[in-house]
């Protein structure tokens, strides 16, 4: 019977191509939209879950006192883990730092983030190599990269055993060992590490101290099975006194705990951010809005041309029941005819996925569609669930709609599909909402992207080459070498690329506190990238004055008392 059933959906669709192309070609792209909102969710969801140990795993952030109230920041003083391990026996500790360095293969130059970590972190959060190995630093010199960086830098050759060399000041050079390659991680984790070298050679390229509070590091995380965060806060309290002792201008009011699960969701709301976030709620919920907008404007086009599609059958319709069909079999055949579409509709909605994946994973840096990474049985239970939902929604008022009609009245030619019909008019109206709906989100979306595209920012960087560099000494060298070139009009320096990075300090004027956002620039380096001035002069070329003197912006003049 369920054969029969199937066999007539397929003859009937065959009989009508260019309605059900149309439905086809809707539901697909609808159902396609709906899967790259649930690549979307998934990635928020599974955010971190990667580690086996997740559940378990802590990341502390410190609440900074400034004038405008605690401000969360995700960096903590370095001595902090060791303090905790040897304070809580039952808690483990790792820590982190990220550098950007000139990394030097041969005679070739990168420039690379460089991820210290200590042997804690290794264990804690599984580092594994290429091998399904557990990276282990038997020396300072090791070091762990990624597959991405082993063929940048060394091509089709075995990368395991290669040399890799930072320079460093006054003509010093640390030469690291590759000692294993990175299993990938997913994108939907807080890491990104290219570049794994022992926490011990951090220590010795600034020559610090590890008990020396006057430090920072990028990330302090624990590991303890049903770690009671709030008791380990106020036990933490013990070392606010010496942290803020050493740290003026720095204090800290007390530190946060949080699971590695949850702490993605306000990282980067977090000041002195240096990890990966979850998606933006509203990339989230506008892709997820925007496919169920598309999804019900295609079920709304369904119905209407299964309709029209049955206006063309109702003498069939009239000879099955003058047969003895019942209307139950009229329903179960038209429900099944919309679930047949709905089911092919699927099979072309994954090609479209698959073009169209590609072109989403392009408006980030990252890819948030990992097609090897999908996990199957959730993925096909979402698909399951909307093919039933959608095919039974979309094939019910149809199948209940043309049922009714009686064989004696298909016979006489007295049905008439009434424009009286009170559902209809709210499906059309509703389907003209939803249509003007997704218009004009697309006029807006293309308005913000043309705004941000043409926002005047007050300084510009079109005509400007920025290149990083690890000390003072090869600014020196590298300008020597670039002055007098024709194509060179000038060669500044800073510490803080403008619209990049900054620092957070705290000032006082008159009695007025603030926190504000600093950079560190050179000479000229305003002037090189047309940044307008209201009043004033840009920095001269005597040093010694210049250390003497700032620049503010117009909108922390307006916040500060007097007259500018």
């Amino acid at each position: 019977m369920w054969s029969n059933y199937i066999l007539t959906s397929f003859r009937t669709l065959s009989r009508n191509k260019l309605f059900v192309g149309i439905n086809l070609l809707s539901i697909a792209l609808a159902f396609s939209l709906c899967t790259i909102a649930y690549f979307n969710i998934q990635f928020n969801r599974d955010f971190n879950k990667h580690f086996s140990k997740a559940s378990d795993l802590y990341k502390i952030n410190s609440h900074m006192i400034s004038p405008q109230g605690d401000k969360i920041q995700g960096t903590t003083p370095l001595p902090l883990a060791a303090a905790i391990t040897n304070d809580f026996p039952g808690i483990k500790s790792a820590k982190i730092q990220h550098v950007a360095f000139a990394v030097k293969i041969e005679d070739q130059k990168f420039r690379e983030s460089i991820s210290f970590v200590d042997h804690g972190f290794l264990d804690l959060f599984e580092v594994q190599t290429q091998d399904e190995k557990q990276a282990r630093f038997d020396n300072n010199n090791d070091v762990y990269i990624s597959q991405a960086l082993a063929t940048k830098y060394f091509g089709k050759r075995q990368a395991i055993g290669q040399i890799i060399q930072v320079p460093l000041a006054k003509d010093n050079s640390l030469q690291l060992v590759v000692a294993g390659i990175l299993a990938d991680l997913p994108e939907n984790t807080s890491f990104h590490m290219n570049l794994l070298v022992p926490f011990a050679q951090y220590l010795n390229i600034y020559d610090l101290a590890e008990n020396d509070w006057l430090n920072w590091v990028d990330g302090t995380f624990l590991f303890s099975e049903q770690l009671n965060t709030e008791s380990i806060s106020e036990a933490m309290m013990k070392y606010i006194e010496v942290q803020n002792t050493v740290n003026k201008g720095q204090e800290v009011s007390n530190y946060q705990i949080d699971s590695i699960l949850k702490w993605p969701a306000f990282e980067n709301t977090l000041e002195k951010s240096s990890f990966v976030s979850l998606l933006h709620p509203a990339s989230v919920l506008g892709t997820l809005s925007s496919a169920i907008a598309v999804l019900l404007l295609a079920s709304f086009n369904f119905i209407n041309t299964s309709i029209a599609i049955s206006r063309r059958r109702l003498k069939e319709i009239g000879m099955r029941k003058v047969l003895g069909g019942r209307k139950r079999d009229l329903k179960i055949q038209f429900l099944i005819e919309s679930l047949v579409q709905m089911f092919i509709a699927i099979g072309f909605s994954g090609i479209i996925t698959y073009f169209l994946s590609q072109a989403y994973n392009a408006m980030f840096s990252f890819e948030i569609v990992e097609f090897s990474r999908i996990k199957l049985l959730p993925f096909l239970g979402f698909m399951l669930l909307i093919w039933l939902a959608t095919g039974l929604l979309a094939g019910m008022y149809p199948a209940f709609y043309i049922s009714k009609f009686e064989s004696i009245e298909i016979f006489r030619n007295k049905v008439r599909f009434t424009r009286k019909n009170v559902f209809m008019k709210v499906l059309l109206t509703f389907q003209l909402m939803v249509c003007i709906y997704n218009v004009f989100s697309l006029i807006v979306f293309i308005q913000n992207a043309q705004y941000q595209e043409k926002l005047d920012r007050g300084y510009t960087v079109d005509d400007s080459i920025n290149i990083p560099l690890s000390n003072s000494e090869q600014f020196e060298s590298l300008k020597s070498s670039l002055d007098g070139m024709p194509l060179v009009k000038r060669v500044t320096g800073t510490v803080d690329p403008i619209g990049f990075s900054s620092k957070n300090i705290a000032i006082d004027y008159q009695g007025t506190q603030k926190d504000v956002a600093s950079i560190t620039v050179g000479q000229g380096y305003l002037e090189s990238l047309r940044v307008r001035l209201n009043t004033g002069n840009f920095f001269g070329v005597n040093e010694e004055v210049n250390k003497t003197q700032i620049m503010i912006n117009s909108m922390l003049a307006d916040k500060l008392p007097g007259d500018y």
